[in-house]
């Protein structure tokens, strides 16, 4: 006869109920080597408190999070596996009747360089019983060329780093990306959203052998967005997005009902771009 101890009969009662597990994603497409961020969401309708540890053998009432990846091409699907032991999810505890929302970067883990079309599914494992998540898909898309520059890196005039403006349809609107590279492509040093694009004219991008990167794009009537970044032996990094008229003068936003800039800001620290 083998007697479970009350507490953790307690756990494996509650964890009789029901996990609920959902997965979304930000977009349906993203540039080839842009963070791919999903938003796991979790409800425990149980008694017990779910917890996730990075370790599942640390104790008999943790639960264990994974996710299957797969790349779809025109013969057969290959399983993403993930690059290393790190967990994607680090510790999190789920009250009971409790939600819980953790956002992941699954770029961070799993190889999607490969353009091509993608699926992930999310899992949850606790007491012997597996919750998952629906199947999600998505798109690594190279995106379609705007523009392109290259220049030596300062102080290593061996290294060539290499400069590309490139749009994609996103949520019905077209947004502008700067993504940076070296050795051909091998090398990513960052993909950054600049924001909507108006194709009326070229945008323009300008770097300079001071590793000054400034884009001037078109984002709305009347209106330039200016992008500045600071390429450097250690990468590159965003500075600052201002809004300018043609003349070259501010933008004049329309305030809000609390004297908030509407859809943007005019100042030296704007909101910087995601993925550097």
């Amino acid at each position: 006869m083998v007697i479970v101890p009350f507490a953790l009969a307690a756990c494996l009662s509650a964890a009789a109920g029901e996990v609920d597990v959902g997965l979304e994603l930000e977009y349906d497409g993203y540039l080839q080597c842009e963070p791919v961020m999903v938003f796991l969401k979790l409800h425990n309708d149980t008694a017990a408190p779910l917890v996730i540890a990075p370790d599942p053998g640390a104790g008999a009432d943790t639960a264990a999070v994974t996710f299957e990846v797969k790349r779809y091409t025109r013969n057969r699907t290959v399983d993403i596996k993930p690059s290393g032991a790190a967990p994607v999810v680090k510790r999190v505890t789920v009250h009971p009747n409790g939600d819980q929302e953790i956002l992941a970067d699954i770029s961070m883990f799993y190889g999607l360089a490969t353009l091509g079309r993608y699926s992930v599914t999310a899992r949850v494992e606790w007491f012997g019983r597996r919750y998952q998540s629906p199947v999600r898909s998505f798109e690594v898309v190279r995106g379609i060329d705007v523009a392109h520059a290259a220049r030596t890196v300062p102080e290593y005039p061996d290294r060539l780093r290499e400069y590309d403006l490139r749009y994609w349809t996103r949520r019905g609107a077209e947004y502008l990306f700067l993504t940076v590279s070296e050795e051909d492509g091998k090398i990513n040093c960052g993909v950054f959203p600049l924001g909507r694009i108006v194709r009326m004219g070229k945008p323009v991008l300008r770097v300079d052998r001071d590793g000054n990167v400034v884009v001037v794009h078109q984002s709305g009537r009347n209106c330039l967005t200016r992008s500045a970044f600071t390429s450097t032996r250690e990468g590159v990094r965003f500075v600052d997005q201002t809004y300018h008229l043609p003349d070259g003068g501010p933008y004049p936003f329309v305030r809000g009902a609390e004297g908030v800039p509407a859809g943007g800001t005019n100042g030296a620290s704007a909101k910087p771009p995601a993925g550097g």
